[in-house]
């Protein structure tokens, strides 16, 4: 049997706000928070308590490292997912851009790269051949 993929979508915020972001190879290499930039299969996802973040709720990530970009991944146990509408689709390959505890932000470009279904993700797959050839430069 094929992989199960399960698609839940998380809307913490107002959709709009995405609209705002603007996300290329170069903001994502210039923000300094932004630690760890892998790709890894999603492997289980969940929603748990944040109280941390004003009694609010976050996804869990828990994903197989596929290819380290920057940084450390190998670390990271999971990615953390607090504010916006992030698609997390099982046993899909993702681009997780983190800081260093694992946490990704709306604007970091985290998300599903190569299904061709969700015209967001070509333009997410073209900024992953993007990252690798600046950082490997």
């Amino acid at each position: 049997m094929k992989s199960l993929v399960v698609i839940f979508t998380l809307f913490f915020s107002q959709v709009s706000f995405a609209s705002k972001c603007d996300i290329n190879e170069d903001t994502i290499l210039k923000n300094e928070s932004f630690t760890n930039i892998f790709v890894g299969n999603v492997t289980k996802a969940y929603i748990e308590d944040f109280p941390e973040f004003r009694g609010s709720k976050r996804a869990v990530a828990e994903f197989e490292l596929v290819e380290t970009i920057k940084g450390n991944p190998e670390k990271l146990n999971f990615v953390y997912f607090v504010n916006g509408g992030h698609s997390i689709m099982l046993g899909q390959d993702h681009l997780f851009v983190t800081d260093d505890k694992g946490f990704s932000h709306l604007c970091s470009g985290s998300g599903v790269i190569n299904y061709w279904p969700i015209s967001s993700t070509s333009v997410r797959s073209h900024i992953y051949y993007r990252l690798k050839d600046k950082v490997v430069q």
